[in-house]
């Protein structure tokens, strides 16, 4: 096995590790994303209800 065949494994060998490191880390910042998403969501959803269930927000009469 000459050097140049040894180059290109060994670069495509840190090239697939590189990729697999990047869709593992795409892969995190998406949950990341999703749950931060959805939590605001359901945060600015239920607001309004606490808004309106806590009577101490009302204003007196």
């Amino acid at each position: 096995m000459n050097i140049q065949q040894h180059i290109t494994q060994t670069s495509l060998r840190i090239l697939s590790v590189l990729l697999m490191g990047l869709l593992y880390l795409g892969f995190w910042v998406l949950r990341v994303l999703v749950i931060v998403v959805s939590g605001s969501l359901l945060l600015a959803l239920s607001l309004p209800d606490l808004w309106n269930k806590n009577p101490a927000r009302l204003p007196s009469p």
